[in-house]
């Protein structure tokens, strides 16, 4: 009886010997915390760049756009300029791939090659100032209906709704 007496007050003494080392190592370990970091702020600017550079990244690995695809995105403080990368395909623009353009197409400080396509960016941008992003895209399963005179059909019973061809 007085053997297990003592391996229960043992095992007390333990516990609180351990309880207090964990305590211990709390309180150090607050105290020892660095201090928290304070998020750098961006400027819209370089939010909306950062932005693009995700847009272009997120449409080439979801099959939206493919290496001659690209997506821009409206100056966020002039609304008479606009972001698109330099030529280069979706999945490798990086933010300083990104460049400035007037709306009449025209890049800003940068000499390296541009889309071609630009200016159908900066159209859009001029026409239409409630958009604040544009995408060119070649969707390969839809290109043989612009290219021919085949108008497309409803063939299963969830497109019936459409009508018997698509204008």
């Amino acid at each position: 009886m007085a053997r297990t007496a003592t391996k229960k007050a043992t095992k007390k003494a333990a516990k609180k010997t351990s309880a207090k080392k964990a305590a211990k190592k709390t309180a150090s370990a607050k105290k020892a915390a660095p201090k928290k970091k304070v998020a750098k702020l961006v400027s819209k600017l370089e939010q909306a760049k950062r932005d693009l550079v995700i847009a272009n990244r997120i449409l080439a690995m979801q099959n939206v756009v493919d290496a001659y695809g690209h997506v821009s995105i409206r100056h966020p403080e002039d609304a008479g300029r606009f972001f698109l990368a330099r030529s280069l395909s979706p999945e490798l623009v990086t933010v300083d791939d990104i460049v400035e353009y007037t709306l009449d197409g025209k890049a800003i400080n940068d000499t390296r090659p541009p889309y071609l396509e630009r200016f159908i960016h900066g159209a859009l941008y001029e026409k239409r100032p409630d958009i604040n992003n544009a995408i060119h895209a070649h969707a390969e399963a839809l290109l043989p209906f612009g290219l021919t005179a085949t108008p497309l059909k409803p063939v299963t019973h969830m497109s019936g709704s459409m009508g018997t061809e698509v204008p």
